[in-house]
């Protein structure tokens, strides 16, 4: 058996030195997504790392930021810096349920989306949140020069006209 598990493993060894492939190690190509579902998966990690902030992390306070253009990251962190206080002093943190992103429209390299989820502001001091409120916006994201999306824009749904 021992000679066995040998020879697999030369087998192997010899195949990736050589550069041929063997069908039953060669992995599947993961299919290739479409630039509108790359700038949706960008709003749904935002929002999942926005409405996912907790007083155990503080590190979590700025993991969105990465999904944002820089002016855009500062403002956020600036005006949410009152929020990431409370949730520390009340040892807080955020949980969401499933996030919807549903998709507008297209404008040169720019993809405008509506994502909503329900968010729940939880403490280890205070216990669940009752009443959960509705995260709702609408984004914009835009093909970067270097082939990354990021969120260049967010408002409110009410303060959105659909052109």
């Amino acid at each position: 058996m021992k000679k066995l598990g040998f020879i697999v493993a030369a087998m192997v060894a010899a195949v990736t030195l050589s550069g041929c492939s063997v069908p039953f190690i060669h992995k599947q190509a993961e299919p290739q997504l479409s630039e509108q579902d790359r700038a949706a998966d960008v709003v749904r990690k935002f929002v999942d790392a926005w409405n996912s902030a907790t007083y155990k992390d503080p590190k979590s306070f700025t993991m969105q930021d990465q999904y944002l253009v820089p002016g855009l990251a500062k403002i956020l962190d600036e005006n949410s810096a009152h929020r990431n206080q409370v949730l520390v002093e009340h040892r807080g943190y955020l949980t969401h349920g499933p996030i919807t992103v549903n998709f507008i429209k297209k404008d040169g390299n720019s993809y405008l989306f509506d994502a909503k989820t329900e968010v729940a502001v939880n403490s280890d001091m205070d216990g669940k949140d009752q009443n959960p409120k509705t995260f709702d916006a609408i984004f914009t994201v835009t093909k970067q020069l270097d082939g990354k999306f990021l969120i260049d824009n967010m408002q409110d749904p009410s303060q959105f006209q659909k052109k």
